[in-house]
């Protein structure tokens, strides 16, 4: 390879180094569990539910199974949900078990980076950036992750959510 491509990639490499070195990836998210409620409110209030960041992120997996009638019979038809939106894992009598947007965004951070973590041995998260570019709400999840990761903790948990 000519020096001048080497030369180019290396200064590449060390903006990319430079401009990640705010977001670095600690092995452990579990920290995030203890911010307080507030901190979460504060965090959602620009997310509009939209479910955008969960569409298009290649480790979510979340399925709706629904029934619909064709002629004469009914099909199982299987499609994307988002655990952005407000009826999410809603149960037969109509109650969510997060109503609240705060309770549906930590779910989604804690997801990611907590319970993939721990249930599969790998971050949900693959810094890809594709949630950061769809967002309406104009959510950078890294800076999030981070305001979170480095903010004092304490205060009223959010409740029911582990």
């Amino acid at each position: 390879m000519p020096a001048a491509v080497e030369t180019r990639r290396a200064e590449m490499k060390a903006k990319v180094e430079a401009q990640s070195a705010a977001f670095a990836r600690p092995d452990d998210y579990a920290r995030l569990r203890g911010s307080p409620t507030e901190s979460w409110k504060e965090e959602s209030r620009e997310c509009i539910g939209c479910g955008a960041c969960t569409h298009v992120c290649p480790t979510c997996y979340c399925l709706i199974l629904n029934d619909e009638s064709g002629a004469g019979d009914f099909v199982k038809v299987r499609s994307y949900d988002s655990c952005q939106w407000h009826g999410y894992a809603r149960v037969a009598s109509g109650a969510s078990p997060r109503p609240r947007m705060d309770e549906r965004f930590r779910h989604r951070y804690l997801c990611k980076l907590v319970s993939m973590k721990a249930e599969f041995g790998s971050l949900g998260c693959t810094g890809c950036g594709r949630c950061t570019e769809a967002c309406a709400g104009g959510i950078d999840f890294r800076e999030v992750v981070h305001r979170l990761m480095t903010a004092p903790q304490g205060g009223a948990q959010t409740a029911g959510i582990k």
